[in-house]
């Protein structure tokens, strides 16, 4: 029974992973099964447990989502409680951070978790190229790819493109495969014409490549560059980034001073997590033109709508994940972070520097990938951790 169950949940989580690209309601699905197959099996809810008893970092994560989840409950009462409920179906997504310790217990499953994500994403990169060069979509010009939102396709391909880097310069099997899937994911992102996350790529990719110590990354990096300069509609849009009379720098200029106001109003709880947009528009200049529901980055929504309270709980949730990420499994022996370690933590970089510009937090299919990358290289760590010492086949993520 305890076996069939066990099978079940990595079924289920291995949906999850097909559908990272593809949309919320698979990843939705393959989330609630998984996590109701592990709390049914007594081996699974024991593995979690173990973890919790004897790993630091494991515990370090839990006490992580739990001042996260004090925060939003804080939050939630700050404003209209109602409204703010809605904001709280993305919490539960955080357990994906932990979740794959109990289900990805072998070199092989972790291999198969890893062989779907870089599959998946080379499909769906692959359906959205084609359909941006037709002129499909809701946003002709922009890559709208499976999911259907330009934005929201940036935010998951902007990971992805990074992760299957560094599988593929540490050779990480099935290698052909990650080479393929960056190259496909990356030029999906340069399509969606997303300035911010360009960005974001090329400083998370000099950390990749710091961390690999691969000359094939450095050469990526120049060449990513380069194509951002050559290709002349990418060009012009990169120039825009500099120009302070561009309309869109204009309105984000707007925006982000209502939001500046906001916080100085209510700088310790926020106005609550309900929709912002009422407020937002009572302290924009009059001469303003976009409508939006949220301020284009994730500090300073956090800090509007969750006050300082808030913010000290995201970046005390974002000093948890890094250290968990960046713990050696043998600190004693020197051996090399893995290689979805070190995916996890650009993945977790872009993340954070794309979500300056952009309200990626709020964004459930982007959030559902982050947690999902660090949590497979979660599991990757604690398999290191307790595998013999005289064991003939190390894992993936240190091959």
């Amino acid at each position: 029974m305890q076996t069939g169950l066990d099978r079940a949940a990595f079924f289920t989580f291995l949906a999850l992973v097909a559908f990272l690209p593809f949309g919320i309601a698979g990843q939705q699905l393959g989330f609630a099964a998984t996590l109701l197959l592990v709390a049914c099996n007594p081996a699974a809810r024991a593995r979690l447990v173990d973890r919790w008893r004897s790993s630091p970092w494991f515990r370090g994560i839990v006490y992580g989502i739990a001042v996260w989840a004090t925060a939003l409950m804080i939050a939630l009462f700050a404003g209209d409680a109602g409204a703010g409920f809605r904001e709280l179906r993305k919490f539960p997504l955080m357990l994906l951070t932990i979740l794959p310790v109990a289900v990805i217990t072998t070199a092989g499953r972790e291999r198969a978790a890893v062989t779907v994500f870089a599959l998946a994403f080379l499909l769906a990169a692959i359906a959205g190229l084609r359909e941006q060069a037709r002129g499909l979509g809701d946003h002709p010009g922009r890559l709208d790819g499976p999911i259907g939102f330009y934005m929201t396709s940036t935010g998951v391909f902007l990971q992805a493109s990074l992760v299957c880097l560094v599988l593929a310069l540490r050779s990480a099997a099935p290698r052909l495969l990650h080479i393929a899937a960056f190259f496909t994911t990356t030029a999906a992102l340069v399509f969606t014409y997303t300035r911010a996350a360009w960005f974001a790529w090329l400083g998370a990719a000099m950390i990749a490549i710091v961390l690999t110590r691969s000359r094939a990354g450095a050469a990526a990096l120049v060449v990513f560059a380069g194509a951002l300069l050559v290709y002349a509609p990418v060009r012009e849009r990169l120039v825009t980034s500099w120009d302070a009379g561009y309309a869109l720098n204009v309105e984000r200029t707007y925006l982000w001073d209502a939001g500046i106001s906001l916080v100085r109003e209510k700088p310790v709880f926020g106005w609550g997590l309900q929709n912002l947009e009422p407020v937002i528009a009572s302290h924009r200049a009059p001469e303003a033109k976009e409508r939006l529901t949220h301020l284009h980055s994730n500090w300073l929504q956090t800090a509007a709508a969750m006050g300082a309270v808030g913010l000290a709980a995201l970046l005390h949730w974002i000093v948890r994940l890094y250290a968990a990420l960046g713990a050696r499994t043998k600190p004693r022996s020197g051996t090399q972070r893995s290689a979805l370690s070190i995916a996890a933590i650009a993945a977790l970089t872009a993340f954070l520097l794309h979500g300056t510009l952009e309200w990626n937090l709020g964004d459930s299919e982007v959030i559902t990938t982050l947690y999902t990358i660090a949590g497979l290289a979660l599991a990757a760590n604690q398999r290191r951790r307790t595998m013999r010492p005289d064991s003939s086949r190390p894992p993936l993520s240190n091959r």
